[in-house]
């Protein structure tokens, strides 16, 4: 509502010319597109890093599970070790009162028991840090002593392929989302490229003029001109910023493709290292404290003999469930790369490193 021409001191409003009307602002020919683009583009990316992030969440959930069922079957191993120490300490307590043992053994296999000892409180506090790990990932911190179903099973098969597939890295969420900051970015240099060229401001009105009596249309086109702001320095951002977008691509195309191959591989020796514990570490293990067993209960093997192979059992159970574990941890990264579970990718022939 406009007022205009209104009489001096003794004037009324009546008699000045009084409008209203409507004006509209009509952007530049492809500001609104552009403009559009921006948001769409920087929809994409807003989804695609949300999914990223669950596809982290998820994986970091996967590790603390395994964890903590590696943490509680290393915790059971201790137990196991340190039964076995108090007995052999025990029988060495009492061969040494009976004069068949020198008091130095004595004193080794207490030690013995005095670390596994120490190895299983350790244990145990793992198994509750882990287990305090899984319920803040999960949110619920009051299941911290709820039980944990499951156990570290060995993963059949061949390991996955050195090679990821083809087309693997055009449906990772982080390479989604870098594209489409890259077409963010694009789009709002076109923008800016836009900016020095103006937009035209139509209005239109209707009235009065109260001193011809008379009604009158008027009609106006604003066209401002940039003649000292030619929108340089938003260019110039919009550029830089679309060089990042570029150069933030690239590089997460290069880390994504780096991690695969660490995990691929970190996988590939689990599995190798897995399979030669299983096979050859543990049976011979296991014989060799069954043969030192029955030795030293014939006297063909002193009791230090003993001691040293029932740590050397102990420390390979331990080492089997920490490459389980590994194993399984292998496996989650290549899944969180992929973002699809292993076994939905067939793995080439591949030969296990002997």
């Amino acid at each position: 509502l406009v007022a205009e021409d209104v009489p001096g001191r003794s004037g009324e409003l009546s008699e000045s010319k009084t409008l209203i009307g409507v004006a509209q602002t009509v952007p530049f020919p492809g500001k609104p597109k552009t403009e559009r683009a921006m948001g769409r583009h920087g929809l994409r990316a807003q989804e695609a890093e949300r999914a990223a992030g669950e596809i982290v969440l998820v994986r970091d959930v996967k590790l603390a599970f395994w964890k903590v069922l590696a943490t509680e079957a290393e915790f059971q191993v201790t137990r196991e070790l340190t039964a076995m120490a108090e007995s052999s300490a025990r029988l060495a307590r009492v061969r040494v009162e009976s004069g068949e043992l020198a008091y130095p053994a004595q004193l080794r296999a207490e030690v013995e028991w005095e670390q596994a000892r120490n190895e299983a409180r350790n244990a145990q506090q793992s198994v509750a840090l882990a287990r305090q790990e899984l319920a803040r990932l999960i949110g619920q911190p009051d299941l911290q002593e709820v039980p944990v179903v499951g156990a570290l099973d060995e993963i059949a098969g061949e390991p996955p392929m050195r090679r990821r597939p083809a087309d693997w890295p055009m449906h990772h969420p982080d390479l989604q989302a870098g594209r489409a900051r890259m077409a963010e970015a694009s789009a709002a240099t076109r923008r800016a490229a836009l900016a020095p060229y103006p937009d035209v401001r139509l209005s239109v009105a209707g009235g009065r003029d109260g001193a011809a009596d008379a009604s009158i249309m008027e009609f106006r086109i604003g066209l401002p001109l940039p003649i000292f702001d030619r929108a340089k320095g938003n260019r110039q951002e919009a550029e830089a910023r679309f060089t990042e977008a570029e150069a933030q691509l690239q590089a997460t195309e290069l880390r994504l493709r780096r991690d695969w191959d660490a995990a691929a591989e970190r996988y590939h020796t689990a599995v190798a290292q897995v399979t030669r514990c299983r096979e050859q570490i543990l049976p011979k293990a296991t014989e060799a404290l069954q043969l030192v067993q029955t030795g030293f209960e014939y006297g063909k093997f002193g009791f230090l003999d003993l001691l040293d192979t029932q740590r050397t059992v102990a420390e390979a159970r331990l080492a089997y469930q920490r490459q389980l574990f590994e194993l399984h941890a292998a496996e989650v990264e290549l899944e969180a790369l992929l973002g699809a579970p292993v076994e939905s990718f067939p793995p080439p022939t591949l030969n296990p490193t002997p």
